[in-house]
């Protein structure tokens, strides 16, 4: 742009109003800056060139290709949540519902373990602590209609205890598998999209330990519908059963996010807590579960056993007595109460409750050792050996079962078989403290 144009633009825009003759001859316009009001001519021209810019703006705005919104579809989660089956009922030991089913965890750290052993029998433990029965990890498929006919039979009626019981049939066909399983697989095959099919034909699998095809079968039921919450706890029963804690502890985990009142997750992730020693976790959660159901006698004698773990001896007997409230025939909750006297010297108690518990079954290897330890804390020595002995025939492997034996042999004089009970019951529990300590008063080496 050249100067004469500038002075021309800036002429316009400042001149005053009035026009000189030498403006009229074609004179320069001084450039000098003037007082004075805007000439009539701007106060047309700036406007109309304004609403000119911006009419060719919007003209060229308006023309142009828009692109497209899409619209945003409607998350899955944003769904409202599918009400749960219903829940099993109070339940106790001696009397069962029909239809529950006791699943039992596979064994762990290469330790076989039977009918009467722990499932938290790796952790530390004093003379007379109670060990669990095995667990009756819940499931969605125990609240369903059971069509076959529930009988006790084996270790596992002595117990009280029901074997795992599926919701369909259970005739065996020619091929040694189920008839129900063959009915499923043909459910299934007509309709992938049948959830509850997948749902059962994995308890149906779980029930034959065939863990990996039931948990193939509840990895696609999630995956069908993810937001039900019975589904996550189910398929963590399995991951429970084959050591995998923490795929377990994430499964409860997630059913309880989807339903925070699902009572079962909260009563299985109980379970675990306790199987990984996490006793206070374990108290927790059985707390918030009897909160809920305050009539399940399993519950009790569970926090109890968390409880006593943690030094709360008065707390767990009087869970342990709770339990005997509801149950009164419950010889877990008496041998158990047994051993919370035992921490708490009431020894005429613990007595009289190991007694009562050897009367309703005769080979419960807890309540045998616990009498065992009575009879050595009186020096009846002879009589506890007996005990201990009726006590490893029910269990061999229990660290506690030999570590009281080892006590009734030293005080025998038996020194070498003492020793090698010491030094048993520290391979199937490095932390046994009572077998250290027996070891070093006999002079020898764990």
């Amino acid at each position: 742009m050249t100067e004469q144009s500038q002075q021309r633009r800036v002429s316009v825009l400042e001149a005053d109003d009035t026009i000189t003759e030498e403006g009229l001859a074609g004179s320069p316009i001084s450039d000098t800056p003037r007082s004075g009001g805007i000439p009539a001519a701007a106060v047309v021209l700036v406007p109309v060139a304004l609403l000119a810019v911006g009419g060719y703006l919007l003209f060229k705005g308006l023309s142009r290709e828009r692109p497209v919104v899409l619209e945003r579809q409607q998350s899955t989660r944003q769904a409202e949540l599918p009400k749960a089956p219903p829940k099993i009922g109070p339940t106790t030991p001696s009397e069962p519902p029909a239809g529950k089913t006791v699943e039992r965890p596979a064994p762990q750290n290469g330790q076989p373990r039977t009918l009467d052993t722990a499932i938290g029998a790796d952790a530390p433990k004093a003379p007379g602590e109670p060990v669990s029965s095995e667990p009756a990890r819940r499931s969605a498929s125990d609240a369903a209609e059971n069509k076959g006919t529930v009988e006790k039979s084996g270790p596992e009626a002595e117990h009280g205890t029901l074997p795992a019981t599926p919701p369909v049939a259970v005739e065996k066909d020619p091929d040694g598998e189920t008839a129900g399983l063959a009915a499923l697989t043909r459910e299934i095959e007509a309709d992938y999209s049948l959830v509850e099919a997948w749902k059962k034909r994995a308890h149906v699998y779980l029930t034959h330990k065939r863990h990996a095809e039931s948990i193939a079968d509840y990895d696609m039921a999630v995956a069908l519908d993810p937001l039900q919450a019975l589904s996550f706890n189910d398929r963590g029963i399995v991951h429970f059963q084959m050591g995998n804690h923490e795929r377990a502890r994430n499964d409860f985990n997630w059913a309880l996010m989807l339903d925070p009142d699902e009572t079962l997750a909260i009563f299985n992730r109980g379970l675990l807590h306790f199987e990984t020693n996490e006793n206070a976790a374990s108290d927790r959660d059985f707390t918030a579960f009897l909160e809920k159901v305050p009539d399940d006698a399993e519950a009790w004698r569970w926090r109890g056993q968390a409880r006593f773990r943690l030094g709360r001896h008065q707390a767990a007997f009087d869970d342990f007595t709770q339990a005997l409230s509801l149950a009164d025939s419950d010889a877990l909750s008496l041998a158990y109460r047994c051993s919370a006297s035992l921490m708490l010297d009431n020894v005429d108690v613990a007595e009289r409750d190991c007694d009562a518990a050897i009367k309703l079954d005769g080979k419960l290897g807890e309540a045998l050792n616990n009498l065992a330890w009575i009879r050595y804390k009186r020096g009846q020595h002879r009589a506890g050996l007996a005990l201990a002995e009726r006590a490893l025939k029910a269990n061999p492997e229990d660290a506690n079962f030999l570590d009281t034996r080892g006590h009734l042999l030293e005080a025998l004089g038996e020194r070498q078989l003492a020793i090698a009970d010491y030094r048993a019951a520290l391979q199937r529990n490095p932390q046994q403290s009572e077998s250290i300590d027996g070891l070093k008063r006999l002079g020898a080496t764990p």
